[in-house]
């Protein structure tokens, strides 16, 4: 019982962390495009 749980809990959190790393890559993209048009 213990182990599904913490198994289901390890795939919520990675989840959880790649959704995060994905809003964190697109807004690196586009603060990059930004900065590219305000230079051009």
């Amino acid at each position: 019982m213990s182990a599904r749980n913490s198994h289901a809990n390890k795939a919520a959190a990675r989840e959880r962390l790649r959704e995060e790393r994905e809003r964190q890559a697109k807004k690196e993209r586009a603060r990059r495009q930004l900065v590219v048009a305000g230079s051009a």
